[in-house]
């Protein structure tokens, strides 16, 4: 039942963009899918859209209520006035950014998951993080056939907090080879893994010796993160597209994203509020500062963060762009409809400053993190500023 609903909603929010102009092909860079999915089911609710010059959705040709046909209607508009903003915001010349928004969880899991399918065709050499939102949509991947040249590799480590609470499943490496096995692609020699390597070192490990400390010494040594992230021919720099997804600070620790619950549990002498004060969320594992004033605490903290840097996303940026490849994708949700949720406004906060700062290439969201993001752009503009 589920499905078909959503079939009907695709289906209509595919009329609904031809009928304001869009092609079949900007319909389904929208829509997360196919140009030939979207012919089949345009057929179904176009009133002789083939021929008419002026194409109009037939409403009772579909399963949905005029108050129904409104509302898409006016999400649609919302999400084409969010793209514009989005462009604007993004530092970046004659902005590509991509903008791809699902009704909820359950709809942006498989959207995204077809999307993929299609996406990753075009990349090279993927990298991955590790995150609930990142495994919910490749676990619904369906097997395709990329470039037999093509790889997935772990960009981060294990939160060795999180994984020993039986979630290995959510691990950067298990996520890459997972990908790896639904693309069908089969790489010349074994793929680098991370499994085992900390995500993050704690600050009194790292603070007097830093780079040169003897923990740092020893993960440098693992031939997976010496393959991946140590010296010029490291993986890392040749990434062309990253899989990620973004965290953000809630109301209590408990509330707060993975990546936010770990590091408080890496540094006994750092509190939630003290957290809270200086730091919105995270971008991949990256802290965020919440004003440029705290930046200093929080690149103290992101000293300790093992996996990908925000100099590798720009380098992941100029490879996409020579290679034609997708870049930076960012996939996330609210996951609730309380606008008062801080840890979605602070996910909002996140990728407003991430776009500011050029970082991505196509943002993967729900309706109700996109008004939240809407809403959170003239601060990142003043930022920015």
């Amino acid at each position: 039942m589920a499905a078909k609903q959503e079939k009907n909603t695709l289906k209509l929010k595919a009329a609904i963009l031809v009928e304001e102009g869009y092609t079949q092909s900007a319909i389904a860079t929208r829509l997360g899918v196919s140009q030939s999915y979207v012919s089949q089911q345009l057929k179904e609710v176009m009133d002789d859209w083939l021929v008419r010059q002026r194409p109009r959705l037939d409403v009772e040709r579909t399963p949905f209520t005029d108050e129904q046909v409104q509302r898409y209607r006016a999400e649609l508009t919302v999400n084409t006035t969010l793209l514009d903003q989005l462009k604007e915001l993004d530092p970046r010349d004659d902005s590509d950014i991509e903008l791809n928004v699902y009704a909820n969880r359950d709809q942006l899991d498989r959207g995204a998951a077809d999307l993929l399918s299609t996406l990753l065709k075009r990349s090279r050499l993927t990298g991955v993080s590790y995150g609930r939102t990142i495994h919910g949509v490749v676990s619904m991947l369906d097997e395709s056939r990329a470039a037999r040249d093509y790889r997935v590799i772990p960009i981060c480590g294990d939160p060795t907090h999180l994984i020993n609470q039986q979630q290995h499943e959510l691990s950067a490496s298990n996520i890459a080879a997972a990908i790896q096995e639904r693309m069908a692609a089969m790489p010349n020699k074994p793929l680098p893994s991370l499994s085992g390597v900390p995500a993050y070192v704690p600050r009194e490990l790292m603070r007097y010796a830093g780079a040169k400390s003897p923990v740092m010494s020893y993960i440098r040594r693992i031939p997976g993160y010496a393959a991946i992230f140590d010296g010029p021919q490291s993986l890392s720099l040749e990434l062309d597209t990253l899989l990620t997804g973004v965290g953000g600070i809630g109301r209590t620790e408990a509330a707060s994203s993975d990546f936010i619950r770990e590091r408080l549990a890496q540094e006994p002498g750092l509190t939630f509020a003290e957290l809270n004060q200086i730091c919105i969320g995270d971008l991949g594992g990256i802290l965020i500062p919440r004003h440029a004033k705290f930046r200093k605490e929080i690149d103290e903290l992101n000293s300790g963060w093992t996996g990908l840097t925000l100099k590798h996303l720009a380098q992941i940026r100029d490879n996409a762009t020579k290679r034609k490849a997708p870049g930076v994708i960012v996939i996330t949700h609210s996951n609730v409809w309380d606008k008062s949720n801080e840890l979605v406004v602070n996910r909002a906060r996140v990728l407003s400053n991430a776009i500011a700062a050029g970082l991505v290439d196509r943002l993967v969201i729900d309706q109700q993190l996109a008004s939240m993001l809407e809403d959170e752009i003239p601060a990142a503009v003043q930022l920015a500023d």
